[in-house]
């Protein structure tokens, strides 16, 4: 539309308001001064001065475009929508103004400023949609802004627009929404996956629920938002933001992004765990088959300042205190890597911790923790901190070294020996011989073993025979051999070795035992003590069992296992036995001779319900009568207790208080050793009360011993009886 006389026809938005399919083409200017006045009159608002700028057929904008300019040059639109002259706006695209010159989109510039009416002006008057800037649109927190211009054609996504903004800032919630909403489209999928891992890395916990809200793939290898392009989708460094949130420590992450055994690899998410959070989401997901990887991760990023070693310390405490992790399975190659990782902890009480933990079996294989410590300098460091305890083997050293530690124990002995000597010397008579008066010198000790029996020797000291022989070995004093007193007794000429020479280091003296307090003599003339002289049999086919055998079989059969491993029964008028399942027929064989051999003796055995002692198990209390003395006894199963992993509901109360709620937790199990107890009595009375299994001899072969201590403790108790009335 061009005038008769060559200029473009000037046309009045007043009269025509609403936009034509075709503007009125002017030609730009080639130099930016050509519209300074222009830009003078816009600014003042000379609307009228405008109008007849517009009028002389004169350029209203520069022809080429600055693009990609950060500080764009003023433009007469731009003038008109940042002092708000609508009509200024209207009036210049009216005439043949071209948003698409414009250096940037005015579109942004009215986004920006919350100008809808704008943004209609010049979406109608050929403004290009696609040209507006994305984070101009999401900035406006309107669905409505978000959805016309993706319907326009915008994509908020370009430049990794939406990424970055989702990522970044947690203010703008419908954005959020808008993005749930278009989650099935690829590229607002991927955006939100993108987003999701650059979240987990800042460590943004809102940012992170957020996204995993509108939908964003937690599980969907994603690259680093700071070092890949758009578009490039050949990197091979990637990980999916579950990877990352375990990698980095953050537990609380972990727990929005919900790692699923079906769509992630556990195990590798098991080799990067590093705090106690994580340990416990995925423990709880799917158990490792293997901690080895996990431990040594951990032990190794202890010795790295750039990690921090007390997160990796509690990760540690709860595979080895909670879970009871082992570590297994190691290569030559990562073992020298744990090793340097070990040596390089400079807390010397975190490497104390790691190497007492790994010196157990529940948790480090013996051969892998013996290859650990196996070099002079995680040795060396070892005897700094006092832990040459947990080594597995004593180390072996030169010949030249044994050598010379030899030649310096020799000549510490004798320091030690000339001091001692000194030392007596030094005294008087009277001293000395009260010093020498409660010591037993070698020279001594070797002139009565050889010449009394060891028996006696030890009576008249107090001590048991066993203990003589240690003093023989401590003194380096030989001893008579197996049979030398019965060849003596017969007249055969025996030798005697000769006192061999006290050798360094070696003591000159054992200390004399105090006297043994002597308990009351066990009564004489109990009665019954004559038929108990022999061993009474106990068949491996019982005997026809006695009724009170049988109906304790029976309660036994019922009964309930407690938290030792043994039976105890519900009640009832039972013998008082208190085994192990796998130790019921042998216990019920044992109390069937014992009640059998008692009243084949004229005695008799006595069961009461309703005891309130608290020595009973079932409720029953068992008795040997003796005429008028009854005298209880039991058959009990030792236990022994074992260090185990703990439960559930331990583990819960752990995580619940982890400072009041530690471990370990131990377990009881039954040895299979079982003990006759004669119950009651006076303490430190000196008679016998146990008799059990051992390693030489069994309880069936000892129940001639028990039936003579009832007999005993009966008499006792008979005389204590008639001294008290007396």
């Amino acid at each position: 539309m061009v005038s008769l006389a060559g200029r473009p026809r000037f046309v009045d938005p007043r009269g025509e308001p609403k936009p034509p399919r075709r503007k009125p083409t002017r030609c730009p200017a080639d130099d930016p001064r050509q519209i300074e006045d222009l830009l003078r009159l816009c600014r003042q608002g000379r609307l009228y001065a405008v109008e007849h700028w517009l009028a002389s057929g004169r350029p209203i904008q520069v022809a080429h475009r600055e693009a990609g300019a950060w500080c764009a040059p003023a433009t007469p639109l731009s003038v008109a929508i940042e002092s708000g002259q609508y009509d200024l706006a209207l009036l210049l695209l009216c005439n043949g103004y071209r948003p698409e010159l414009e250096p940037h989109s005015p579109l942004t510039l009215a986004l920006r400023r919350r100008a809808s009416e704008y943004v209609d002006l010049l979406l109608a008057w050929g403004a290009d949609p696609k040209a507006a800037d994305p984070d101009a649109v999401l900035d406006t927190y309107q669905v409505s802004v978000m959805e016309r211009f993706w319907d326009l054609g915008l994509d908020l996504t370009r430049e990794q627009s939406l990424t970055y903004y989702l990522a970044e800032s947690t203010r703008n919630k419908p954005a959020y929404g808008w993005a749930k909403r278009h989650n099935t489209d690829p590229r607002v999928a991927r955006a939100l996956t993108v987003a999701l891992g650059e979240a987990v890395r800042e460590n943004r916990e809102k940012a992170v629920a957020l996204l995993v809200w509108a939908g964003a793939d937690p599980h969907l290898p994603v690259p680093d938002l700071r070092y890949s392009q758009e578009g490039d989708e050949d990197d091979e460094d990637r990980s999916s933001a579950i990877e990352l949130a375990v990698m980095f420590g953050r537990g609380k992450l972990v727990r929005y992004l919900k790692p699923d055994p079906g769509r992630d690899d556990f195990e590798e998410l098991w080799a990067e765990v590093c705090d106690p959070e994580t340990a416990d989401l995925l423990f709880d997901r799917c158990p490792p088959r293997d901690w080895s990887r996990a431990i040594e991760r951990n032990i190794w990023r202890m010795g790295w300042w750039y990690w921090d070693r007390s997160d990796h310390r509690a990760c540690l405490e709860r595979i080895f205190e909670h879970f009871w992790g082992r570590l297994s399975t190691l290569s030559p190659g990562d073992c020298r890597e744990l090793r340097r990782g070990l040596l390089k902890t400079e807390s010397g009480s975190d490497l104390a911790w790691v190497l007492g933990k790994l010196a157990k079996p529940q948790h480090c294989d013996g051969e892998i923790f013996a290859e650990l410590v196996r070099t002079p300098a995680i040795r060396q460091r070892m005897a700094r901190l006092g832990l040459n305890g947990l080594l597995p083997s004593r180390p072996a050293r030169p010949r030249a070294v044994q050598r010379s530690d030899h030649r310096r124990e020799q000549e510490e002995g004798k320091a030690e020996e000339r001091r001692e000597e000194e030392w007596l010397r030094s005294l008087t008579a009277k001293e000395r011989a009260r010093v020498l008066r409660v010591r037993i010198s070698r020279e001594q000790l070797y002139a009565e073993i050889w010449a009394e029996p060891a028996v006696k020797v030890a009576e008249r000291y107090g001590v048991s025979d066993v203990a003589v022989a240690k003093w023989c070995r401590r003194l380096n004093v030989p001893r008579p051999g197996r049979g030398y007193w019965a060849c003596r007794a017969a007249g055969q000429a025996m030798r005697q070795p000769p006192l061999p020479e006290r050798r360094s280091g070696e003591p000159r003296f054992v200390h004399r035992p105090e006297p043994r307090r002597k308990g009351p003599p066990p009564p004489a003339a109990a009665p019954g003590l004559e038929r108990f002289r022999q061993p009474i049999p106990v068949p491996e086919v019982p005997e026809p069992e006695h009724v009170v055998v049988a109906q304790t079989r029976r309660a036994l059969a019922t009964a309930d296992t407690d938290e030792y491993g043994l039976l105890r029964p519900h009640g009832g008028e039972d013998l008082d036995v208190y085994v192990a399942e796998a130790s019921v027929t042998r216990a019920l064989r044992i109390m069937n001779a014992i009640v059998r051999s008692l009243e084949c003796a004229g005695f008799g055995v006595e069961v009461c319900a309703g005891s309130d002692r608290p020595t009973s198990r079932n409720g029953c209390r068992t008795y040997a009568v003796f005429g008028d003395e009854r005298i209880p006894f039991a058959l009990t199963e030792g236990t022994e207790r074992v260090e185990r992993p703990p439960n559930d509901e331990e583990r819960a109360a752990m995580r619940r208080n982890p400072w009041k709620t530690r471990g370990p937790f131990y377990s009881h199990r039954p040895t299979g050793q079982l003990c006759l107890q004669i119950e009651g009595g006076l303490a430190g009375d000196g008679r016998r009360r146990n008799w059990s299994d051992s390693s030489q001899r069994r309880l069936e072969s000892m129940l001639h011993s028990f039936f003579r201590g009832l007999l005993i403790s009966a008499e006792a108790h008979r005389c204590r009886r008639g001294g008290a009335r007396t």
